[in-house]
C-alpha cells in the first residue's frame, strides 16, 4: 500500500481508569466503555498527543471491563454483551458475541491506514450485511452499495440521490442475520463513508483528520442502539406544544397586513393552525437582527394581533451580518473580534442575502453569548420562535474557503473543524438566547446539523422540491433523522422549489399531518401553499388531516415523553423492531413507518393507484374501518381518493380527543381511548403538562397508565401521578375488533354500554357532477363502546 502508513505491531499496553493503552509502532489505541452498550475506540498517529474533544458526547460512564485477558496473539476484553479481542501483530479491533459470532471485525489487510492527514478506518462487510441510518441521507432504507459524504452543504432543489445535503450524522446502523451493531464515528471533520462501492467486502470510513474515535454500540436490538446513542448525545428536550401544530410559512409574507390576514383567514375558515414565519423580507435589507421599518412599520402590534388569535411568530435568523458601516449589529461583531478569519487575522467577507457579510464564529464562546443576547431581545419582544437558515454556513457560489480559520473554544481550527459544527453552535446559542428572561420552552429550527442537534433544535430538510418523489422522500429523510436521535423533524409540505398542484399538496398534507414537524412552505414567484390554495376539495381534505392532528395530541404528547424516558422518537423505522425481517428493505415498502408502537403510515404519492403494502408479523386493522389484515404478507389496496393508507397494529391503545381545537393543546372534556383486539397484552402511558413552560414537566404533570389484560378481558386505569389539573369529565373506550366477546360489561359508575357507528374522519364534499358513493366508505358500523365518567380513581373495566 504505497503511500500509506500502518500501525506496525503492538509494543506494550497497560490498563489505566477502566481504559486500555495500546502502543503500537506508529500508532496508539485507546479503548474504553463508555455506556453499558458502548465502546469508545480512539486511535490516533505516534506523533498526535492531544485530547479528543467531542462536540457531540455529552455523557460517558466510563465502566469497568468484566475481565481482560492477554493472549499470544490478541488481547480480549470482556463486557456483559459482547468481547473485544485486539491484535498484536498490527492495529485490529474485532467484536464478537459472548458465542464467538462476529459483530463487526477489522478488514484483516486493510485495517486502518493513514495517508496525507486522513485516516482510513476500513471494516468487514459481511455478505448481505445491510447498512441503515446515516440521519439527513438520500437512497433507500439500505444504504450497503453506496458512498456518502458527511460534509454540510446548502443543497437547492436536492434529488432523490443528492449527497451531501444540509446536516451530518455520521452514525449508522450494520445489521447481519443475527445481529445488529450501531457505529459513529464521532468526527466533526469531513467524513467518507463507502459502503462496498469500491469493495464488497469492505466498509471504508476516511476521516480527513489523523485520528479517529468512533463509538461501536451492541446490545442484541436496534432499540437498545439507539438509546445508547441518545444517552451519550443527549436527549431533545420535551417541545412547546404550539411547535407540534400546522405551522405556515412562505418566502415571504409581507407587508404586516398580510400576516394578520393569514391568521385571520386560519380561524374564519375554521382550519386549526398555530404558527405563522416570518421569511427574510422582515428585515431591513435582508439584515439580521432588524425590522423592515417600510413593510413591518409597528411589527410588535402585529405580533400582538396575531397572539390574540392564537398563532405564534417564528422568525428567520441568518449568520451573515452585513458588512456595513452603520450596522450597529456588524459593529458589534467587528469590536467582538469573534468571526470567522482569514488565516492574517482579517474577517473572511462572502456574499449572501445582504451582499458581503462577516460571519460570527460560533465555535467562538464570545460569539455564543453576543448572538444569544441578541436572540434574548427578539425574545423578550415577543418573537416566539425562531429558524436558523444558511448555517452549513453558506455563500452564493457555496464555496466557503477551507482556509478560513475557526476559533474551535480557544484551541484553533480551519473550516474542516468548523463547518459540520456551526449549524449546531448557532442553535445552541439561540437556543440559549430563547431561555433568556423567558419561562417558555424555547423552539429553534435549523437547517444545518450535527450529531448532538436535537438537544437544541428541530430538524427540517431543506429546500426540497414539488414532485411526486419527495413525498415519499420527504418521509424517508425523517424517518433517518429519527435513526440518528432527532425526534422532531420534517419537510417542506408541498415542496419549496417549484409549483405545487392539487393531488400532490392532498397527498403531501395528509402524510405531513404524521410527521414531527409539520410546515407547508413554499418558494417566492411559486404558486401559493395555503390549505385553501387548490381548491375546495383540497381545503377540506387539509382540513380532515389537520384536525386529525389535532385530535392526536395526546398521543403525540405521550410519544415525547416516551422518547424522553427511551431514546426512542415517536417517528420511527419499521426496522427498530423488525430489523430481521427482510421485506422491509424491499424498496417497494421500505418507505412504510411507524408513528408510535402501533400506527403504521403508508406514503403515497398522487400517480399511485393501487399500492402494495407490507404487514410485518401481527394482527393489522385499517384505521378507517377497522377492516383486518393478517400480518407477514403482503396486500394490494386501491387508493381512496382522500384519504392516507393507515394502519393500526392490533394491542393498540391510542388515546384521542374527541373534538378539533383551533390550536394545538392538551385540552378536552372527552378522552376517546381505543383498544384494539382483545387477544393480546395492551398497555399506554397518557402524560400532560402545561405544554410550555421550562421544567413544568418535572413540578406539574399528569401520568396515567392503562392496561389491557386478555386472559381476564378487563381494562385497568391506574390512578394517575402527579398534580396537573386536568379537565377531563368522561372516558370513552372504543373496541375494536373483539373477538369471541358476549355483551361487554364494567364496573365503573355511571357506565354507559352501546354499539355506534364511528368515523375517524369527515367525508369530503362529492364535488363530481356524477356523485358516487363510493367516497363515503371510511366509516365503521357497530363500534363497541363503553363510556364512564372521569375520575382520578383507579378504574376496572370488563369487557368480557
Amino acid at each position: 500500500m504505497q503511500g500509506f502508513q500502518t500501525s506496525g505491531s503492538l509494543q506494550f499496553w497497560q490498563m489505566s481508569d477502566n481504559r486500555l493503552f495500546v502502543q503500537y509502532e506508529h500508532a496508539s489505541l485507546e479503548l474504553h466503555r463508555s455506556h453499558e452498550y458502548a465502546i469508545s475506540v480512539r486511535i490516533r498517529t505516534i506523533d498526535r498527543d492531544s485530547d479528543h474533544v467531542s462536540y457531540a458526547v455529552i455523557r460517558d460512564l466510563n465502566l469497568p471491563w468484566m475481565e481482560v485477558i492477554e493472549g499470544v496473539d490478541s488481547l480480549r476484553l470482556l463486557t456483559e454483551t459482547c468481547y473485544l479481542e485486539i491484535s498484536k501483530k498490527q492495529l485490529l479491533v474485532n467484536t464478537y458475541t459472548l458465542n464467538g459470532d462476529p459483530i463487526l471485525e477489522d478488514h484483516e489487510t486493510l485495517g486502518t491506514m493513514w495517508k496525507a492527514g486522513s485516516v482510513w478506518i476500513c471494516k468487514k462487510k459481511r455478505e448481505n450485511e445491510r447498512i441503515l441510518g446515516l440521519g439527513e441521507k438520500t437512497g433507500p432504507l439500505d444504504k450497503s452499495g453506496k458512498i456518502y459524504t458527511h460534509w454540510n452543504h446548502d443543497n437547492f432543489a436536492y434529488g432523490e440521490d443528492s449527497d451531501p445535503l444540509y446536516a451530518s450524522f455520521p452514525f449508522y446502523y450494520g445489521v447481519n442475520e443475527s445481529n445488529v451493531y450501531g457505529l459513529f464515528v464521532d468526527q466533526a471533520q469531513r467524513s467518507i463513508f463507502d459502503f462496498g462501492t469500491s469493495n464488497e467486502e469492505a466498509s471504508i470510513l476516511k476521516i480527513d483528520n489523523d485520528s479517529v474515535c468512533y463509538h461501536l454500540y451492541y446490545s442484541g436490538d436496534m432499540r437498545g442502539i439507539l438509546r445508547a446513542y441518545a444517552d451519550m448525545t443527549g436527549y431533545a428536550p420535551l417541545p412547546p406544544i404550539w411547535s407540534l401544530g400546522y405551522q405556515q410559512c412562505r418566502y415571504s409574507y409581507y407587508p404586516q397586513e398580510e400576516v394578520i390576514a393569514l391568521a385571520e383567514t386560519f380561524r374564519r375558515k375554521e382550519i386549526p393552525a398555530d404558527v405563522i414565519y416570518l421569511d427574510i423580507h422582515y428585515m431591513e435589507a435582508f439584515k439580521v437582527f432588524t425590522w423592515n421599518k417600510e413593510l413591518f412599520n409597528d411589527w410588535k402590534k402585529m405580533i400582538e394581533e396575531i397572539h390574540k388569535l392564537g398563532f405564534r411568530l417564528v422568525v428567520i435568523l441568518d449568520p451573515g451580518v452585513k458588512a456595513e458601516e452603520d450596522y450597529a449589529v456588524y459593529n458589534e461583531l467587528i469590536a467582538l473580534g469573534a468571526y470567522i478569519r482569514w488565516p492574517d487575522g482579517k474577517p473572511y467577507v462572502g456574499r449572501v442575502w445582504p451582499g458581503k457579510c462577516i460571519f460570527p464564529d460560533f465555535s467562538n464562546p464570545a460569539a455564543r453569548a453576543w448572538w444569544a443576547n441578541r436572540v434574548s431581545e427578539l425574545r423578550e419582544a415577543g418573537v416566539d420562535g425562531f429558524w436558523n437558515d444558511m448555517n452549513e454556513p453558506a455563500v452564493f457560489g457555496n464555496a466557503f474557503p477551507e482556509i478560513t480559520e475557526f476559533d474551535m473554544d480557544g484551541r484553533g481550527g480551519s473550516l474542516n473543524d468548523g463547518k459540520n459544527l456551526y449549524g449546531n453552535q448557532m442553535s445552541e446559542s439561540t437556543y440559549e438566547g430563547a431561555r433568556k428572561g423567558s419561562s417558555e420552552r424555547p423552539f429553534v429550527l435549523s437547517r444545518a446539523a450535527f450529531s448532538g442537534a436535537q438537544r437544541f433544535t428541530a430538524v427540517w430538510t431543506g429546500d426540497n422540491v414539488a414532485s411526486a418523489s419527495h413525498i415519499k422522500l420527504s418521509a424517508r429523510l425523517s424517518v433517518n433523522l429519527g435513526l440518528a436521535g432527532i425526534p422532531v423533524s420534517g419537510a417542506d409540505i408541498g415542496g419549496f422549489v417549484g409549483d405545487t398542484y392539487p393531488e400532490l399538496f392532498k397527498r403531501w398534507i395528509a402524510l405531513g399531518s404524521f410527521l414531527p414537524f409539520f410546515r407547508t412552505h413554499t418558494m417566492i414567484n411559486s404558486l401559493r401553499a395555503e390549505p385553501w390554495s387548490y381548491g375546495e376539495e383540497v381545503e377540506e381534505i387539509s382540513k380532515a388531516y389537520i384536525g386529525l392532528r389535532y385530535r392526536m395530541a395526546l398521543y403525540w404528547y405521550s410519544l415525547f415523553k416516551e422518547y424522553k424516558e427511551s431514546g426512542i422518537p415517536p417517528l420511527r423505522s419499521l426496522a427498530l423492531d423488525y430489523w430481521q425481517d427482510s421485506n422491509i428493505y424491499n424498496p417497494e415498502f421500505s418507505d412504510q413507518f411507524f408513528l408510535g408502537p402501533h400506527l403504521m403510515i403508508v406514503p403515497v404519492d398522487p400517480e399511485s393507484r393501487i399500492v402494495k403494502i407490507y404487514f410485518p408479523e401481527g394482527n393489522w386493522f385499517d384505521w378507517y374501518t377497522d377492516k383486518e389484515y393478517e400480518g407477514g404478507k403482503v396486500h394490494f389496496f386501491e387508493l381512496h381518493p382522500h384519504w392516507i393508507p393507515v394502519f393500526v397494529k392490533e394491542g393498540a391503545l391510542i388515546p384521542l380527543k374527541k373534538e378539533v381545537t383551533q390550536q394545538f393543546n392538551l385540552e378536552t372534556e372527552v378522552i376517546e381511548w381505543h383498544l384494539y383486539g382483545n387477544r393480546i397484552p395492551a398497555s399506554a402511558t397518557l402524560y400532560l403538562d402545561d405544554g410550555i413552560t421550562l421544567g413544568g414537566e418535572e413540578e406539574n404533570f399528569y401520568l396515567r397508565s392503562v392496561k389491557f389484560d386478555p386472559s381476564e378481558q378487563k381494562i385497568t386505569l391506574l390512578a394517575p401521578e402527579g398534580k396537573y389539573f386536568c379537565k377531563f369529565s368522561k372516558i370513552i373506550f372504543f373496541l375494536h375488533g373483539l373477538k369471541n366477546t358476549q355483551n361487554a360489561g364494567i364496573q365503573a359508575d355511571k357506565e354507559e354500554e352501546k354499539l355506534t357507528n364511528y368515523r375517524l374522519v369527515n367525508p369530503v364534499s362529492n364535488f363530481d357532477p356524477f356523485p358516487s358513493d363510493d367516497l363515503d366508505t371510511q366509516i365503521i358500523f357497530g363500534l363497541k363502546t363503553i363510556s364512564l365518567a372521569h375520575t382520578n380513581d383507579k378504574i376496572e373495566i370488563n369487557i368480557d
